[in-house]
């Protein structure tokens, strides 16, 4: 089982592991926190051996998502690229664990935001999966399908305020496709 607590500490919310039955006492799995910083989400792969977590540096205006094992073996890996004045926002794992998808925001995290996928054993960099955005656009939500082999998502993609709908191989060795037909004026 995991949770997220302050269990131990005052200084941030951590990700815990700890048997369902109460065997031994709860673990750390996020390892050493920077002051201000913490844990924001979590979630557990579909074969119970890793969490996917969102972790964050209050001072350095930054969230990033990492994979630490669920029994705190090894240390967790960090899946993003490195990240400056921007932030991984929500993630997503494939239904085979092999893959997480996450956008990424920038400014305040809120304003702008484009989509990647990662292998989640960390093997290789991020591959950005939307296509060039409108001036000012952003990718505001994703899904993966049931098959982990496309992800679709809306955007301002090709107009700026305009909300589509696209769908991508979830590898991003083929553009995007738009799914939506033409909309109404000002439609989404």
């Amino acid at each position: 089982m995991i949770y997220l607590s302050e269990y131990e500490s005052l200084s941030g919310v951590e990700l815990y592991s700890v048997p369902i039955d109460g065997s031994t006492a709860p673990i750390i799995l996020n390892g050493m926190l920077v002051s201000g910083g913490g844990v924001r989400k979590c979630q557990i792969v579909a074969d119970n051996s890793q969490v996917v977590s969102l972790r964050f540096k209050i001072q350095l205006g930054s969230l990033n998502c990492t994979v630490p094992p669920i029994d705190g073996a090894t240390a967790a890996t960090k899946l993003n690229f490195p990240l400056t004045n921007e932030g991984v926002m929500s993630f997503e794992i494939s239904s085979d664990s092999s893959q997480v998808v996450y956008t990424v925001g920038e400014g305040d995290f809120i304003v702008l935001s484009e989509l990647y996928v990662v292998p989640i054993d960390g093997s290789s960099v991020s591959t950005k999966l939307n296509g060039q955005l409108a001036q000012n656009g952003s990718v505001q939500s994703f899904k993966i399908n049931a098959n982990s082999s496309r992800v679709v998502y809306a955007a301002e993609q090709d107009t700026t305020n305009v909300i589509e709908l696209y769908s991508v191989p979830i590898d991003g060795n083929t553009p995007p496709n738009k799914l939506n037909g033409v909309l109404a004026n000002g439609g989404m």
